[in-house]
């Protein structure tokens, strides 16, 4: 694993491979917390893992789908990356089963400024039954200044 950026106080991005040569790296962005900020009594299902690593061992916690689509969305209402689209597909797809029954829970208003960056992406969310004409209309009312993007923000966005 290697380290490719440290972006934000809370936020840092590696990157992964268990093949010879690096083959199918993945690159894992990891959200921590490490001042006071993170909600306490936030409704965020996670799932608890042990890791050991160089120095310590001690436990993840690994994010539902929804809050990873429900992040990724925020990023692609905020601009437009190729992998903004590609990683809301795969995540909205690969893990319909549990995305689906939890659709409602995403921000329309993120939505619809999402699609003004990825219009493909729309049939996606209207087979997950979201009101695209509403989502537009928000995306409209409000417009885009009003996405935090001071740091911690990502927890809000995750959220909500």
């Amino acid at each position: 694993m290697d380290v490719i950026n440290f972006m934000e106080d809370d936020c840092c991005e590696f990157s992964w491979s268990d093949a010879q040569g690096r083959q199918n790296e993945v690159r894992l962005r990891v959200y921590c917390d490490p001042v006071a900020g993170w909600p306490e009594h936030a409704d965020m299902a996670v799932g608890v893992s042990n890791v050991e690593g160089h120095r310590e061992q001690g436990q993840v916690n690994f994010l539902d789908p929804i809050h990873l689509l429900k992040g990724r969305i925020r990023d692609a209402a905020m601009g437009f990356k190729y992998e903004h689209g590609t990683d809301i597909y795969f995540l909205a797809t690969e893990y319909d089963m549990y995305i689906r029954p939890r659709a409602w829970q995403l921000n329309l208003y993120f939505l619809g400024l999402a699609l003004k960056n990825h219009p493909h992406l729309e049939p996606l969310f209207a087979d997950l039954e979201m009101d695209m004409a509403e989502a537009k209309r928000r995306a409209e009312a409000r417009g885009s200044d009003s996405i935090g993007t001071r740091p911690r923000d990502i927890w809000r966005n995750l959220l909500f």
